[in-house]
């Protein structure tokens, strides 16, 4: 068994299976990615994950624990932490604020993940200089890294990353993939990502697992995945190397 586990997946909307009998294991410490077209099923995973959405039929192991009948608050306290597409901060707090308020809502029966001070969340996050700043003054892209400077101040076992690259600009995305192959490093963090953006996945350069129509189409590293035509087909409707 892995550290997570995610076994027989299934969640249907109507007609539709919006994620469709799928297996994956998740080692701990690991880094991870999940690419695959709108629609495939990739946020509608990680909301079955956190427990904004049940699975019809399947099972979520972490670290030997189900988490498929918690409620939300309940795996996020079990070491659950997401982060969404669009940030979600407090812009009338400071970055410090901002950093601390979660730790307000920590439950000391949390099981603990990783931990991290907050000085070193903010070298890490690049956030050191604008600690006195709101949240409102801070870039699109400083503020998409306070939300993940947020989340590691909750100490979370897993790290979900949907689309952390949203609205950046090309520098920002590539210093959000060393961030996060950082954050994975340091106290070796459990990550897991979900991307369109190829350039960023090919710069985490990790594990990388291809969605299609609910469930794992391939597995792989990114030079694997970059030349199967499969994988090009799903993207572009045509063999033919995609680039970043």
């Amino acid at each position: 068994m892995s550290f997570l586990d995610i076994i027989s997946l299934t969640r249907r909307f109507g007609g539709l299976k919006a994620v469709d009998n799928l297996n994956l294991s998740i080692e701990e410490g690991s880094l991870t990615a999940i690419i695959g077209p709108n629609g495939c099923g990739k946020s509608t995973l990680f909301n079955l994950i956190c427990g904004a959405l049940k699975p019809d039929i399947g099972t979520i192991i972490l670290d030997g624990v189900h988490l498929e009948n918690m409620t939300a608050t309940e795996i996020a306290r079990h070491g659950v932490g997401r982060k969404f597409q669009v940030p979600s901060i407090f812009d009338d707090l400071t970055v410090m604020q901002n950093i601390h308020l979660p730790t307000l809502r920590k439950s000391r029966f949390a099981s603990e993940g990783p931990s991290w001070t907050v000085q070193q969340i903010l070298e890490l996050t690049k956030l050191a200089h604008r600690k006195y700043d709101l949240g409102s003054e801070l870039s699109h892209g400083e503020k998409q890294w306070l939300e993940i400077a947020m989340i590691l101040s909750q100490s979370p076992r897993v790290i979900l990353l949907d689309e952390p690259t949203a609205g950046m600009s090309l520098s920002e995305t590539e210093q959000t993939a060393d961030l996060i192959k950082s954050i994975n490093a340091n106290n070796n963090a459990t990550v897991l990502v979900i991307e369109h953006d190829i350039g960023f996945i090919e710069r985490l350069n990790c594990p990388l697992h291809v969605m299609s129509s609910g469930t794992l189409l391939k597995s792989g590293n990114f030079l694997e995945i970059r030349q199967d035509t499969e994988v090009q087909e799903l993207y572009f409707g045509k063999a033919g190397d995609f680039h970043a």
